[in-house]
């Protein structure tokens, strides 16, 4: 348990909340950690004025606590292979984007096959799923975009990054035309910016910053502006202009969706059912509209 409430703080970093997670007062978990102090010889942490903050030592008990946490949880999703069917519970990070438009098919069809397995899903930005795969906080990560990772991952499909408008454009004067931005991770922002530095000198007009891709797609259609957005946000709509976007060397410019596993977590049943059957899934789906 001790472990449990080291890593608990450390997702915290504030005594309130990580009692509350636990369902004990304040008092009891300060005497708990002060015990864990004691034992280790160390000072966990230190109060500042907007909360606490961990000392170098506390760190490391943190992250040990961690990888612990982590450890037992795989321990326990092994003995689940000696059950005639298959179940527990699948801990999945995703981004934003698959997980509105791809996530739930796979889930569903998987569920089906495995009824009584159970799914954990986070998502958020590909940075913060990346660092949950490479924290071990998760099982298996789909990803926009490439990031930092040791482990193994699989290419599920390209998007390729395509001007859109209501109208046609003429593109030598696309610096003048209204440009909708919208809020979107690290990498398409990256793909963004390098394509406009290959071709253009001078920034481009902003007209509009929305919070959503959604959003930035439903401007475009209404005619309140140009955005360069993923190809699968309006495929199929032919009445909307689209240049597809190539950088200086003539390259397609285009978005990689992985996912990322571990392949020492393939000795667990559950997760290597998952791995495989969405590879499987996705050779089924190649070529369909995404």
């Amino acid at each position: 348990m001790d472990w449990k409430i080291i890593k608990g703080l450390y997702r915290h970093k504030n005594i309130t909340r990580t009692a509350e997670e636990f369902f004990i007062s304040q008092p009891s978990l300060t005497k708990k950690i002060k015990k864990i102090e004691k034992e280790f010889t160390i000072t966990i942490y230190k109060r500042k004025s907007r909360g606490i903050v961990f000392t170098k030592e506390g760190e490391y008990l943190a992250q040990k606590a961690i990888e612990i946490d982590a450890r037992l949880n795989r321990i326990k999703e092994n003995t689940e292979k000696m059950n005639a069917h298959m179940k527990g519970k699948l801990n999945i990070g995703v981004t934003n984007h698959f997980a509105k438009y791809h996530l739930p098919s796979i889930l569903r069809d998987f569920q089906s096959a495995y009824p009584e397995v159970e799914f954990n899903i986070r998502s958020g930005w590909g940075k913060e799923i990346s660092h949950l795969i490479n924290t071990e906080n998760i099982h298996i990560g789909f990803i926009r975009g490439d990031y930092e990772w040791a482990g193994s991952k699989y290419l599920l499909f390209k998007d390729p990054m395509c001007l859109f408008s209501r109208n046609e454009i003429d593109l030598h004067a696309l610096p003048d035309y209204p440009r909708i931005d919208y809020q979107t991770g690290t990498v398409v922002n990256s793909l963004i910016e390098s394509w406009w530095s290959d071709h253009y000198e001078i920034a481009p007009t902003i007209g509009m910053v929305v919070d959503s891709v959604e959003a930035c797609k439903e401007m475009v259609i209404k005619g309140l502006g140009y955005a360069l957005l993923p190809a699968s946000m309006l495929e199929g709509n032919t009445d909307i202009f689209r240049v597809d976007l190539f950088d200086r060397h003539q390259t397609q410019v285009d978005i990689h969706t992985w996912m990322y596993y571990s392949e020492a977590l393939l000795d667990t049943k559950i997760v290597s059912e998952f791995v495989d059957f969405v590879k499987k899934h996705n050779n089924k789906t190649r070529g369909v509209v995404r």
